[in-house]
């Protein structure tokens, strides 16, 4: 019997395991729905592919799977195309995807007592996006996540709490952080993940551990009642938090986060709580870590599964002390004008400015693999672009790269935009950083101009589903996101009058209604010449959907 099932038959059938509204569910509960899913596919055959958004029914998969001795395929999102690609299987799910191999998953009424379950050690199966264009499965035994669940709670024992989290247990971090390690831990899980931190608001205190990525940590909005939210933990994964983010997470939340590296493959490696000249990762105990070809991090773990070390594309850098630096990709060189280019050292070049916060750095195959640029800009560098306008300020940013890289390595388009796109597990998204650099018209949803002046126009918007907005936000249910709506109004003051706001200032923004693929939008906007601002307004329907003003007012 695995460590997860063996927990959840120790259990009282009263404890509460997760927290959900209208009723908490108990140990018993869980116990009673894998015993009723467990008979109801005894006599179907396949794999399991599990698509929930409650973790309580995620985890009755689970051991549903492990009862019946069935792989289970955990995909990283429902796109019917995208399920049929990765293989067959008996999707178990507690919504109707209108799929004719499904079973619903619920929960029972009430908590029978339920006879004692044997299981196995099923194989799970990631899905991560890869190098290539075409999913990449990752098998484990489940038993690797359980190990690694255990180790979680020798690293941080801290009393009973409460999980509140932003990511999907769809990937291998939120199910360790939301499911497997609350568990073995005796800590109580909330069923759903939440998609903003105003849902958050009375719900953080010393009780709390908040599982997040920095995807939410780099976009905290004002005007929260910060103070009185104060978490025992807060963990991020799947990418390195900027340093401007971490330490503004932590003027807001009364902590650094725990940043955790790890990867589907090798499961977690090290941690980190950063400091201003710290930036060094601790490696997770019991790992053989070393450095391979190409100075990449390779990993010996027993959270692997296979036996084998793995092999990482971070490059590393190791310390007297046994901890390490990231030193950026191995796999994120091309070549331009015939010579290799280390994005990564254009990038690190570019982040060593005293102007810039954040930067992003791809090669425009379009453009015969020109460099281009996509920077966030830190106060002193929004001031600068306000003062000098886009292009004299990127020509200075450029010729302050001289110092340090060929004429090659310096990108020749520059775009300064409020974020970097990334998908929901914090991965930037290629694709969509190109979309970012291309030539203005090349970005915009097609578009219809119902009326137009010298300051004022209203278009009549068309949302394809495949708009590189909606790429990775988010799995499950497309939205237009905010900074988008932000950036496509410039794009298209930009077009109709050549007009640029003042500054990346942002006042009265307000986003009432979500936008998604195939709705009927209309933008309307009004620049102010004068005042160096651009108010925008979209109406979803007819229906006010976000409204704001950019620049200074």
């Amino acid at each position: 019997m695995g460590a997860l099932l063996e927990r959840l038959h120790s259990q009282d059938p009263d404890t509460v395991l997760f927290c959900a509204e209208g009723a908490d569910i108990t140990a018993g509960t869980l116990r009673a729905a894998i015993v009723q899913c467990a008979g109801a596919l005894a006599d179907r055959d396949g794999d399991l592919m599990l698509l929930c958004r409650s973790a309580a029914l995620h985890l009755v998969g689970i051991m549903t799977a492990a009862v019946l001795g069935r792989r289970v395929i955990f995909p990283a999102h429902d796109a019917p195309a995208y399920l049929d690609e990765i293989g067959a299987g008996i999707l178990l799910s507690d919504q109707d995807r209108g799929r004719p191999d499904q079973h619903l998953l619920r929960l029972p009424q009430g908590a029978a007592a339920s006879p004692l379950l044997q299981g196995t050690d099923p194989e799970v199966v990631f899905f991560t996006s890869g190098s290539t264009s075409a999913p990449k499965a990752v098998a484990k035994p489940l038993s690797c996540l359980e190990l690694e669940g255990a180790y979680l709670s020798r690293l941080w024992p801290l009393p009973p709490c409460r999980i509140e989290a932003t990511v999907s247990h769809q990937h291998i971090y939120g199910l360790l952080y939301r499911i497997v390690w609350p568990l073995l831990a005796g800590h109580t899980s909330r069923d759903l993940a939440v998609d903003y931190w105003e849902q958050l608001t009375d719900r953080l205190d010393d009780r709390t551990i908040l599982v997040t990525s920095p995807v939410h940590l780099s976009r905290m909005p004002a005007g929260l009642p910060w103070q009185e939210m104060r978490p025992a933990l807060i963990t991020s994964s799947g990418a390195p938090l900027p340093l401007a983010a971490a330490t503004d997470a932590a003027a807001r939340l009364g902590q650094m986060p725990t940043e955790v590296l790890g990867s589907t493959e090798t499961g977690g490696i090290a941690w980190r709580r950063q400091g201003e000249a710290d930036p060094a990762w601790t490696p997770f105990a019991g790992l053989g870590l070393a450095r391979g070809e190409a100075g990449g991090l390779l990993v010996d773990s027993p959270f692997i599964g296979t036996g084998q070390p793995f092999a990482m594309a971070d490059r590393v850098a190791f310390l007297a002390d046994g901890r390490f630096l990231l030193l950026g990709r191995t796999d994120r060189v091309v070549k331009v004008e015939g010579k290799r280019v280390s994005l990564p050292r254009v990038e690190q070049a570019l982040l060593d400015l005293a102007e810039v916060g954040d930067v992003a750095v791809v090669d425009l195959p379009e453009r015969n693999g020109t460099l281009g640029a996509a920077v966030i800009l830190n106060a002193a560098g929004r001031a600068g672009l306000e003062r000098e306008g886009a292009w004299r300020f990127s020509r200075r940013l450029r010729k302050a790269l001289a110092q340090r890289l060929e004429p090659m390595e310096r990108p020749k388009v520059w775009r300064f935009p409020d974020a970097i796109p990334v998908n929901s597990q914090s991965k930037r998204q290629i694709d969509a950083i190109r979309a970012l650099l291309a030539p203005i018209p090349d970005v915009l949803p097609p578009s219809k101009v119902v009326r137009l002046s010298d300051t004022e126009a209203e278009l009549a918007l068309r949302l394809e589903p495949d708009l590189v907005w909606f790429q990775g936000h988010f799995p499950g249910r497309a939205i237009l996101p905010g900074v988008a709506q932000i950036h496509i109004s410039r794009l298209f003051a930009a077009l109709l009058w050549r007009f640029e706001p003042g500054s990346s200032e942002l006042a009265r923004v307000k986003f009432r209604k979500l936008i998604q693929p195939g709705d009927p939008v209309h933008l309307h906007l009004q620049h102010h010449v004068d005042k160096a601002t651009l108010q925008f307004r979209f109406t979803c329907n007819g229906v006010p959907a976000s409204e704001g003003v950019i620049g200074r007012t």
